[in-house]
C-alpha cells in the first residue's frame, strides 16, 4: 500500500516517473490488491506512465484523494501506464482498476493516454468521484486511451 506519498520532479528513462510494479505469475491471488491512498504524484517523467506504471497486476485500488499533476510520459499514459497481459491471449478475469476520488490535471503523453492508458486488454474499470483537467495526448485519449 502507498499512503500519504509525495513523489515530485522524478524523471526516468526505463518505465515509469515514479513508480513501476510488475507482478510475476507465481504470485497470482485475486486477493492481491495494490493500493494507492492520499498520495500526490508531481512532475515526473516516464517512458510509460509518467507517475506510474503497472503491469500485470490483478487488483489496482486508488483512492482518498490522490493527485495527477504535471506528470508526463514520453509514450502511453501521462499519469498512469496500466497492462493486463495474458500469455494465452485472452483478458483475465481478474485485471481491475478502480478509481475514486483522485484528481489528474495537466498530464500529458506523447502518443495516448493523457491521464490514464490501458494496453492490450481493458481492465474492469470503475471511475468514481475523479476529476480530469487540462490533460493532453499526442495521438487519442486526452483523458483515457487504449487500444481495443
Amino acid at each position: 500500500m502507498f499512503k500519504n506519498q509525495y513523489s515530485s520532479n522524478i524523471i526516468s528513462s526505463a518505465c515509469a516517473g515514479a513508480v513501476s510494479i510488475v507482478q510475476s505469475k507465481n504470485n497470482k491471488d485475486s486477493t492481491n490488491s495494490i493500493k494507492i491512498q492520499s498520495s500526490t504524484f508531481d512532475s515526473c517523467y516516464g517512458v510509460h506512465g509518467g507517475a506510474i506504471h503497472l503491469d500485470d497486476i490483478e487488483n489496482v485500488e486508488m483512492s482518498g484523494g490522490n493527485i495527477f499533476r504535471n506528470n508526463f510520459a514520453t509514450q502511453s499514459g501521462g499519469a498512469i501506464d496500466f497492462n493486463c497481459p495474458d500469455e494465452k491471449g485472452y483478458k483475465p478475469a481478474w485485471c481491475s482498476l478502480k478509481i475514486s476520488e483522485s484528481k489528474f490535471y495537466s498530464n500529458r503523453a506523447t502518443l495516448n493516454g493523457g491521464a490514464i492508458n490501458w494496453n492490450i486488454f481493458e481492465p474492469t474499470m470503475l471511475l468514481q468521484s475523479s476529476d480530469f483537467q487540462n490533460n493532453q495526448a499526442g495521438i487519442y485519449g486526452d483523458k483515457i486511451a487504449g487500444i481495443p
